[in-house]
């Protein structure tokens, strides 16, 4: 029996605005077209926000685990 496809979506913090909430929808609509019978799963930092956001496709959401050095990092980056 073949296994079922799994593509990762990550890069991204969040859905905090349109453009990013775009490029997961139409990168979701490309993957379906190329690999119809596939699983496509979001990793990001706000999942319960994204879900909401995204309810209407068929991904799934996982938290990107956060350690030590990527929280210092993104407050060194604000300054």
């Amino acid at each position: 029996m073949k296994k079922k496809l799994k593509i990762g979506l990550f890069g991204m913090y969040g859905l905090y605005n349109y453009g990013c909430e775009a490029i997961v929808r139409g990168t979701y609509q490309l993957i379906q077209q190329a690999w119809s019978n596939c699983e496509v799963v979001l990793y990001t930092y706000c999942p319960k926000e994204d879900e909401q956001i995204i309810k209407d496709l068929d991904i799934t959401i996982k938290k990107i685990p956060m350690n030590k050095g990527i929280l210092l990092r993104r407050i060194i980056n604000k300054f």
